[in-house]
């Protein structure tokens, strides 16, 4: 089934915002005008394209959606419907944009587009969209009054890199009524979080004695994630989602980052140990680096700095400390951050392939936190670096799934950072230590599979994703099959594989071999050894 590309505005990127005015102001001139003519050929027989746009969810028509058929575009009528007349035979691909709805690309599966063969039987089209979600509610303290200026988050699962992450999706504070309400959410679970409330002066040393406050909390007013209730919004739904705030005994952190002379710290974040994912609010000094949280509950926690000393390298600190008191005189010092250098040998059985260049880029990603990544890129001058002229600068302590993408008619065939294999192990980057420089070897005598993906007997589009079975970290190789439900991939790595196929991927943490296992039975094994060509016959997994 084609699925609908919707030119659904994001909220950051400038240029996508620009188009889409671009693409309104041009719509408003073109509807005076009446339906477009796209001019064919004077000797050539022409078409119409015609279709209606619909909610997915009600099947209800909608109005005054923007559809785009190649360069022309036009708005829907009361029924949603809409015509370009005299188009030449061929293929065109229909794109549609309305606030409030996305389409199957957004929600994470299916084609990012509808396309359609114009010619004698030109089949009227039928565009589903899927109407936002909604989480509203109300927030109180524990007397039932209603707490104004608190910001509530919105944080849901979203997949990154084939990984399952916490993800802050948005946020919105509530108003003198306590109330809030946040639009423009995709099918999926949610999770409500409230930022720590407390009164605040100016930075003061010492500072008094313990106060309370209100801490950050989860829906339904739990302190630990673990705990918290997720929302579950389906398409078109609106959740009502009320809690309340209890005030709690909280104590302050005070003390000190310290730095290299010349240094400066750029951020201070103070984390639950347990969940790194929503940092508490610190006052902190940049020119001095002294700091004071006001509002913290008992617990454990890690303070995090972040700097640069005076050439402009980078400065990490981590400390960790238990609060059950006021704290003061705490001291975080940063020190140097770690750098990787990257090594590529080659093994090419082509003797044409000799001394040929092999871009390659490795990518290093935090466990349990999307927004740690790194990327391998040629040094600064004076860094250090492997023999092919790249390093992973700046890396901060913790634990790494690496990824390897190549370019060429070659495939990846190891990685590894002194004896750990990085497709079988993590890698553990420690506070101030060298890390083994990582060793990207590469070969040429890749397999090719080709296959065709069915739905009942009938070729389908679908989403193939090869999976090599004995590297439970070498993130599958993910492509999609044409409306033949034909695909092809070359330059495999020799081994064991599961190839399964899904009419969607919405949500599925397709890099988690835990999260696949239900399915591999549903899949297809295949053995590939150097330069095998092998056809496989999938069947479409439905989710």
């Amino acid at each position: 089934m084609a699925a609908a590309y919707c030119f659904r505005p994001r909220p950051y990127p400038v240029k996508a915002l620009f188009l889409s005015w671009a693409l309104l102001i041009a719509t408003a001139t073109l509807a005076r005008a009446g339906p477009p003519q796209i001019a064919a050929p004077s000797d050539a027989p022409t078409y119409n394209l015609r279709g209606t746009v619909v909610n997915s969810v009600t099947g209800d028509p909608i109005r005054r959606v923007l559809v785009q058929a190649g360069a022309y575009t036009q708005l829907t009528d009361a029924q949603g419907r809409f015509e370009f007349s005299g188009l030449s035979a061929g293929q065109f691909v229909i794109g549609v944009q309305k606030p409030g709805f996305f389409n199957t690309a957004d929600v994470g599966g299916g084609n990012p587009a509808t396309i359609v063969d114009v010619g004698p039987k030109t089949p009227d089209v039928v565009i589903k969209l899927i109407p936002e979600g909604i989480i509203f509610g109300h927030l109180t303290d524990e007397n039932g009054e209603p707490m104004e200026d608190v910001f509530v988050h919105v944080r849901g699962w979203r997949v990154i890199n084939g990984r399952r992450q916490l993800q802050e999706m948005s946020g919105q504070s509530t108003d003198e009524e306590g109330n809030f309400r946040r639009f423009g959410l995709i099918p999926g679970t949610y999770y409500l979080q409230t930022g720590e409330v407390a009164e605040r002066g100016p930075l003061q040393m010492p500072f008094a004695a313990r106060r309370g406050g209100y801490a950050s909390s989860y829906f339904p007013g739990v302190r630990q994630l673990s705990a918290a209730t997720p929302i579950q919004v389906a398409a078109g739904q609106k959740v009502e989602a009320d809690f309340s705030l209890h005030r709690i005994s909280a104590f302050q952190v005070s003390g000190q980052v310290t730095f290299y002379p010349g240094g400066h710290v750029n951020m201070l974040q103070l984390m639950d140990s347990s969940d790194r994912s929503s940092p508490l609010p610190v006052d902190l000094d940049f020119e001095n680096g002294a700091f004071i949280a006001r509002v913290v509950p008992a617990g454990s926690y890690n303070l995090v700095a972040m700097g640069v000393d005076e050439a402009g390298h980078p400065l990490f600190g981590d400390k960790a400390i238990t609060v059950s008191s006021n704290l003061t005189g705490v001291v975080v010092s940063m020190a140097a951050t770690v750098s990787i250098p990257v090594v590529v040998e080659t093994e090419f059985s082509s003797s044409s392939l000799a001394g040929t260049q092999t871009p390659v880029m490795v990518q290093l990603s935090a466990m349990g936190d999307y927004r740690q990544m790194y990327v391998s890129d040629r040094p600064q001058q004076g860094r250090d670096q492997g023999d092919s002229g790249l390093v992973i600068s700046s890396v901060q302590p913790g634990r790494y799934y690496a990824a390897v993408q190549s370019q060429g008619n070659w495939y990846v065939d190891s990685v590894a950072s002194g004896s750990t294999d990085l497709f079988r192990e993590t890698l553990t980057v420690g506070s101030g230590t060298q890390v083994a420089p990582i060793r990207v070897v590469l070969r040429d005598d890749g397999a090719s599979l080709a296959g065709v993906v069915r739905s009942e007997g009938e070729p389908v589009s679908a989403s193939v994703l090869v999976i090599m079975q004995d590297e439970p970290l070498r993130v599958p190789q993910m492509l999609m099959a044409d409306r033949q439900g034909a695909f092809q991939i070359e330059n495999l790595p020799p081994g064991d594989y599961v190839v399964l196929a899904f009419d969607n991927t919405a949500e599925l943490e397709y890099a988690n071999r835990d999260a696949l296992r239900d399915y591999f039975s549903q899949g297809t094994r295949v053995t590939l050894g150097a330069k095998d060509a092998k056809t496989v016959n999938l069947d479409v997994i439905h989710r």
